[in-house]
């Protein structure tokens, strides 16, 4: 008599499938894994390109007459940063412009850009206004919680006269 046994073809097809299911299941890890990676690759602020960086390195020899121009006009600059910020987050930086007899430089426009270089696509551009009753002196609010290396480029102008400063400043 003999007797028919299914349980070698079932045992093999269970193998077959839990095999098949592993196969499957590490391809999609990797799929998964690669997903992340590219969103974190993607995502990250502490990365920046410099914006319009082809055309300023067409306009280079511009870009140094204009800084030995800025150099030639003699204005020497004093920036300062509270050592906290408030509640906000804020900070007060005052800037105090003087020409090389040490003027005050009034009635300029001034621009600000910073950014702190582990967050480097986080530019803040900003218009500094001038402080009332203090000749040469501009201020303006910016958002700096945390400390440590700043990016601050100032741009002023007034009448004929463009004054550039880019320094690297670390923040407490």
């Amino acid at each position: 008599m003999s007797t028919v046994r299914t349980e070698p073809s079932e045992s093999l097809a269970h193998h077959k499938l839990i095999w098949v299911g592993l196969i499957v299941g590490l391809l999609l890890l990797q799929i998964l894994m690669s997903a992340v990676a590219i969103f974190l690759a993607t995502s990250d602020d502490s990365t920046a390109i410099e914006q319009n960086y082809g055309t300023k390195s067409l306009q280079w020899d511009q870009a140094m007459a204009a800084k030995r121009a800025s150099e030639s006009l003699g204005w020497v600059t004093a920036i300062e940063v509270p050592q906290a910020p408030d509640l906000y987050g804020q900070r007060k930086l005052r800037i105090v412009l003087t020409d090389r007899d040490g003027l005050p430089v009034d009635k300029a426009a001034v621009q600000l850009s910073l950014f702190h270089h582990a967050h480097a696509s986080r530019i803040q551009e900003l218009t500094m206004t001038a402080v009332p009753n203090d000749p040469g002196a501009y201020i303006a609010d910016v958002s700096m919680r945390r400390g440590g290396l700043w990016e601050i480029r100032i741009n002023a102008k007034r009448g004929s006269d463009e004054y550039l400063l880019t320094e690297q400043r670390e923040i407490p």
